[in-house]
């Protein structure tokens, strides 16, 4: 939601307050995701459980960069760029949310 606003704000004053909000509450979600990862993973494969996780939140990091270049390239505005990006990121969080129930009782 925060990155779908973050694409309708116009002024640098909003967004830089929009950013400070977006990166306080990724600790709400990076915390509880490695403690449960953690909880839930033998001792044994722990190291390499994290550095699947690791690779999963960094891995993509180019495949967005490239994405986003492409599309900005074709002369697409960057708004509307983070407007689709952030409604496709929603809809695959409503989708893992209603669907995935044993993800919800954690």
């Amino acid at each position: 939601m925060l990155f779908i606003i973050f694409s309708l704000i116009p002024n640098l004053t909003g967004l830089t307050i929009l950013i400070f909000f977006i990166g306080f509450s990724m600790v709400f979600v990076y915390i509880p995701f490695f403690t449960v990862a953690q909880e839930n993973t033998d001792q044994h494969i722990m190291g390499r459980v994290m550095s699947i996780i690791f690779l999963a939140m960094n891995g993509f990091d180019p495949v967005s960069y490239g994405i986003v270049t492409g599309m900005v390239a074709f002369e697409i505005p960057i708004q509307l760029v983070l407007f689709g990006l952030g409604v496709v990121g929603l809809v695959i969080w409503f989708f893992i949310f209603f669907k995935a129930k044993q993800f919800r009782e954690v």
